[in-house]
């Protein structure tokens, strides 16, 4: 991975973040974690981020609403973003289809959970290096696991 990337995960599932921020810094990334939505924006307004790796945090409806929509296109302005989901919305479109709303809300991708790790790799590979495409069948990033619990940052 390119020099050591500076990641923001907004996760809002301590357990699921802490795998991410593991497996990220694994492959050689800074990694800083948000719980809560309030906190993405200030957060890449204030910091310089190469990803955001985001779910659906602090909001519990099943689609994707116009709040949320805000956010992402907020968000694209200052870096490459992926959402991991594990919404309704999202298990109803097809791999196409999610490809086809990520390209028009700005996104790098959209990540259905629960995902292979291996495929979430090569998506932030792709995400952070534009230049190396995703291997053929990639619909993922990657993260590592450990005991210990994230810390939000901030």
């Amino acid at each position: 991975m390119p020099g050591a990337a500076r990641v923001l995960v907004a996760e809002d599932d301590r357990a699921i973040a802490r795998l991410l921020q593991l497996v990220l810094e694994e492959e050689g990334c800074q990694v800083d974690w948000v719980r809560e939505a309030h906190e993405i924006l200030p957060r890449l307004q204030h910091e310089q981020y190469r990803l955001l790796i985001l779910d659906q945090i602090g909001n519990h409806e099943s689609e994707l609403t116009d709040a949320a929509r805000a956010l992402i296109a907020e968000a694209v302005r200052h870096c490459p973003t992926v959402i991991i989901t594990g919404r309704d919305w999202a298990f109803r479109l097809s791999e196409q289809e999610r490809r086809t709303l990520a390209r028009a809300l700005g996104l790098a991708a959209i990540l259905v959970k629960p995902f292979d790790l291996g495929d979430f790799l090569r998506l932030v590979h792709a995400a952070l290096d534009p230049s190396q495409p995703p291997s053929s069948g990639s619909r993922a990033h990657n993260e590592r696991g450990t005991e210990q619990s994230p810390q939000p940052s901030g």
